[in-house]
């Protein structure tokens, strides 16, 4: 008979563990909260202190019942809910629930999906965090109380019922109206930066830039200035809100004042966090934020490596840039090893963010020797874009600044520009 009892979140994530955990394990999903407020009531008692009534969805019911079951028959067990305020609530529920049948209940916090972390977080089994649960308890009846009656404002204009404008939403919400606003009271204004192009005796091209634009209210006038500069009428052709002159206007010499050379150091990108993951997927990949998150949950829980599954990134949601010792420190012998030690980072180019709550790592890969390529044939190609994504900023962030050297050409001629 088995004796212990293991719950996490999701099936997957169960899968995943159970080929680290031995016979004595019973692996078990939640699929998610258990327990919630109710959908058709604000589910609050607004009169004593905001108490929130949760209440059990049927399917809850139903994995409940299941949970139950096991629990009575064992001697320990284990809630291991995702390692955020949302999974310390889903844990004190099962708590409240299973504390009647067994009396051995630990929680464990996977920050990543590997054998090492899960059984290192067995060895320091805690107690279920009553301050994050009451933090996870705030924020869900905050979303409540301002969503109940917003959020179906969202669905009869934009005919969507999978909108909410909760305690996050709403502010947003403010904030595009007051944006749009300001947009369509906005009067446009042209301007223009002008530059020469210079061909040299060798072919050799070069761009000069004014440095200052001119606001110029219409085309005539431009056309006006062009004239007073270059004495003559000039052919102008307008692409692509740019303006070009198609004739050679200069038939003087345009002479060389000074040379000046400068050196520019690009520091390394910092790893990913939330935000920046899913802003970076939005550029390169053109995701949304919703289904960053589904493909980087994935890559959590555990994938086929091709020695067994596992997961492959650390936990995704997270507000810190902080990497761990032992991990920098492997990260620091594959850089050497693959690339030379003159790409080195240092710890000085490692800036942690202000008013991080720091309860978690960067977003890094969990094994460096997993390469993108390698595993390119056991992924889907929305996992394979995603890692790849992340074990490429994770590399970058600890290798050695960029050093650029940038070249300024002063030139000088008889005529004045302006």
């Amino acid at each position: 008979m088995s004796k212990k009892l293991f719950i996490v979140e999701s099936p997957s994530k169960a899968k995943t563990i159970r080929g680290y955990l031995g016979n004595e394990y019973i692996l078990m999903a939640s699929f998610g909260h258990i327990f919630d407020l109710p959908k058709r009531t604000y589910g609050i008692d607004f009169e004593n202190k905001f108490e929130p009534e949760f209440v059990a969805s049927p399917k809850g019911k139903k994995i409940l019942k299941e949970i139950i079951q096991n629990a009575k028959a064992v001697e320990e067990i284990y809630l291991a809910s995702d390692p955020d305020r949302e999974g310390e609530a889903i844990a004190y529920h099962l708590k409240t629930i299973l504390k009647k049948y067994c009396k051995k209940i630990y929680r464990v916090k996977l920050k990543e999906i590997t054998q090492k972390e899960v059984l290192k977080a067995l060895e320091f089994k805690t107690d279920v965090d009553d301050k994050l649960v009451e933090s996870q308890f705030a924020r869900r009846i905050l979303d409540r109380i301002f969503g109940f009656e917003l959020s179906p404002v969202l669905w009869r204009k934009l005919f969507n019922n999978h909108l909410s404008a909760g305690r996050v939403q709403s502010v947003a919400l403010k904030w595009i109206v007051e944006l749009e606003e300001k947009i369509s009271q906005f009067i446009s204004e042209d301007y223009f930066s002008f530059q020469l192009e210079v061909e040299s005796k060798t072919k050799e091209k070069f761009i000069f830039s004014l440095d200052k634009t001119l606001k110029i209210p219409d085309e005539k006038t431009l056309i006006d200035l062009i004239i007073k500069i270059f004495g003559k009428p000039i052919n102008l052709v307008f692409k692509e809100d740019k303006l070009s002159i198609d004739v050679d206007v200069l038939k003087k010499d345009l002479v060389i004042v000074d040379v000046q050379e400068k050196k520019i150091i690009h520091l390394p990108p910092q790893p990913f966090i939330t935000s920046s993951l899913q802003k970076e997927a939005s550029n390169f990949l053109h995701w949304s934020p919703e289904k960053t998150m589904n493909v980087a949950q994935k890559l959590y829980e555990g994938v086929n490596t091709g020695s067994g599954r596992k997961g492959i990134i650390t936990y995704m949601r997270t507000d810190s840039y902080r990497v761990s010792e032992d991990f920098a420190d492997s990260a620091k012998k594959y850089i050497e090893k693959k690339f030379g030690k003159e790409f080195l980072g240092s710890k000085k180019n490692l800036k942690e963010k202000k008013n991080s709550q720091d309860a978690h790592e960067s977003i890094r890969p969990t094994d460096l020797q997993l390469d993108p390529e390698a595993l390119k044939k056991f992924l889907s190609p929305d996992e394979f874009n995603l890692y790849k994504l992340i074990f490429k900023k994770f590399l970058q962030s600890q290798m050695s600044e960029a050093e650029y050297l940038k070249q300024d050409i002063i030139g000088l001629n008889q005529f004045k520009f302006f």
